[in-house]
């Protein structure tokens, strides 16, 4: 499988203040992304609870299919959001709150039914809760 680092990948997830939500972005163009390969959006620290993911795409190849999951050290994905496209893509995706219990992990974009062009603007919603 491809593996693709979105510019955010080497960005620094702020852990601040206990409880209070804070944002992570990443915006990626999408060049025909095929189904064997995904962009690797985040590492994420350790004691990072998500509670949401905001979307906000255009260009996008309708009739596809984009995956979210996090990919563990342990070598299994947690699959958060299957988002199915149109032309643009925007609102918020709110998750069953998922902290992150080791660290490494990294917050992954796949997809699913061809290759996928267009804008893509993801927006990780998280608190910090520790470990």
């Amino acid at each position: 499988m491809k593996e693709i680092n979105a510019p955010s990948m080497h960005d620094r997830i702020y852990q601040g203040a206990l409880g209070n939500e804070s944002i992570a972005e990443s915006v990626v163009t999408l060049d025909n992304l095929m189904e064997d390969e995904q962009i690797r959006l985040f590492e994420l620290p350790l004691g990072m609870r998500i509670n949401a993911l905001q979307i906000c795409g255009s260009g996008l190849s309708a009739g596809k299919m984009l995956t979210f999951a996090i990919q563990s050290p342990s070598l299994f994905d947690i699959q958060l959001l299957s988002l199915p496209l149109t032309e643009t893509v925007s609102g918020v995706y709110p998750l069953v709150p998922l902290t992150t219990s080791e660290q490494g992990g990294t917050l992954v974009l796949k997809v699913a039914g061809g290759p996928v062009s267009g804008t893509l603007s993801v927006l990780v919603r998280y608190s910090v809760i520790g470990y």
